[in-house]
C-alpha cells in the first residue's frame, strides 16, 4: 500500500498514531517453547534501524505492547532504545502471541485516552489479522514483512478504533532503511555500526572492607576468557550512575551506593570510539545465585593489586590504580 496523506498527531487536531511491529528474523532450529525462540542477530539490528527512523522522524512512544514471546520482547526492547527511550514503556500482553482479532480488539480499545501513539509488537498472524479488518479492500495487498512497522492514523479515541476511524499513513521496511546508523542521534554527520547510545558506556568498581582490607570485586567476561569489572551500554532514560549501578546488579550480582566518579576513557568499537565513565561502587550486598541475571559468569573478591592485574583494558586498569591510591592515602 502506498504512502496516505499524512497529518501529524497532536493534541490539537485528537490524531492518534498506531504503529504495528513484526519481529524479525528469528532462529528455525529452536527445540524449546516457542515462547523462548530468540530473534537473530539480524533481526536485532532490523528492530534498531527501525527505532532509529521513528528517532529521526521525531517521534515518541507513549506505550509499547509486546507479546511475552522473547522474540517480540527483544525487537521491542532494541527500538525503544533506539529511539533513545527508557525500556519502562514496554509491557507485555498474552493476546499479542495467541493473535486473535477480538483480543486484539479489545486491547486497543481500553488503551488509555492520554496515549498518543502506541506500538503494538507482535508476528505476522495476528498482526495480518488485525490489518485486514482494518483495511478489507486492501486485503489482499497487505503483507507484514518480517521486521516491518505499519503507521495507521487513529481519528478518535482507542475506545472508538474501528475501520472508519483509521487511515493508512505507510509501511516501512527494513531494506528501505540505511545499515548504519546516524551518530550522534538523531541526526549527525557521522555513520557508525550501532545506534548512537551504543557509544555513551559506564563501569563501576565494586569494593568492599573486609577485616580491615579493601578487596575488589571481579568477574568473569561474557566471553569467559578474562576477569574485569562491570562495564556496559548506558540505558537510555537511566543516569550514567543508575546505569553502572545496574550493571553490578546484573553482571556481578551485588547491590550497593554509588559513591564517587573514578574517571572516565575511551576505545574504539563499532567504527566509532566509546566514552566510559566509571564509578565506584560500596557494595552492601552480595547476591545469591538465584538471584544474580548473568550467575554463569562466576566473581572472586581480590587484593587491590591483583584487581588491576587481571583488568584487561589498560584504560581502565590505569584508572584503577589511581583511584586505589587516592584510597589507600
Amino acid at each position: 500500500m502506498t504512502r496516505g496523506t499524512e497529518e501529524r498527531p497532536s493534541e490539537n487536531n485528537g490524531i492518534r498514531r498506531l504503529f504495528l511491529l513484526r519481529h524479525g528474523k528469528a532462529e528455525k532450529l529452536f527445540e524449546g517453547d516457542d515462547r523462548q525462540r530468540p530473534i537473530k542477530t539480524r533481526g536485532k539490528r532490523d528492530a534498531q534501524r527501525v527505532g532509529a527512523w521513528m528517532q529521526r522522524t521525531g517521534l515518541h512512544l507513549d506505550q509499547v505492547i509486546s507479546s511475552p514471546a522473547l522474540r517480540t520482547r527483544t525487537a521491542a526492547e532494541k527500538s525503544v532504545k533506539a529511539m533513545g527511550q527508557s525500556v519502562q514503556c514496554i509491557h507485555d500482553d498474552p493476546c499479542l502471541y495467541d493473535g486473535q482479532l477480538v483480543d486484539l480488539l479489545n486491547m486497543i480499545e481500553g488503551v488509555q485516552p492520554k496515549c498518543r501513539h502506541l506500538m503494538l509488537v507482535g508476528h505476522k498472524s495476528g498482526l495480518e489479522a488485525l490489518l485486514h479488518y482494518l483495511f478489507p479492500v486492501q486485503e489482499s495487498s497487505i503483507r507484514m514483512r518480517k521486521g516491518a512497522l505499519v503507521c495507521i492514523d487513529v481519528m478518535s479515541d482507542w475506545s472508538g478504533f474501528a475501520p472508519e476511524t483509521v487511515r493508512w499513513v505507510e509501511q516501512i521496511t527494513p531494506d528501505q532503511l540505511p545499515e548504519k546508523f546516524q551518530y550522534p542521534a538523531p541526526n549527525g554527520d557521522f555513520w557508525r555500526d550501532r545506534p548512537a547510545y551504543y557509544y555513551t558506556q559506564s563501569a563501576v568498581i565494586p569494593y568492599r572492607m573486609e577485616n580491615g582490607l579493601l578487596e575488589i570485586l571481579v568477574m568473569g567476561s561474557s566471553s569467559g576468557r578474562h576477569w574485569g569489572v562491570p562495564k556496559g551500554i548506558a540505558e537510555p532514560g537511566l543516569s550514567l550512575q543508575d546505569s553502572a549501578a545496574k550493571e553490578a546488579f546484573e553482571e556481578a550480582g551485588v547491590l550497593g551506593a554509588i559513591d564517587g566518579v573514578v574517571g572516565d576513557y575511551d576505545y574504539p568499537k563499532w567504527g566509532g570510539r566509546c566514552s566510559v565513565a566509571v564509578y565506584s561502587l560500596r557494595v552492601t550486598e552480595v547476591l545469591a545465585e538465584a538471584d544474580w541475571p548473568e550467575f554463569h559468569r562466576g566473581r572472586r573478591w581480590l587484593s587491590p593489586d591483583a584487581a588491576v592485574a587481571c583488568v584487561e583494558q589498560p584504560e581502565l586498569r590505569r584508572l584503577l590504580s589511581r583511584w586505589l591510591q587516592t584510597v589507600k592515602a
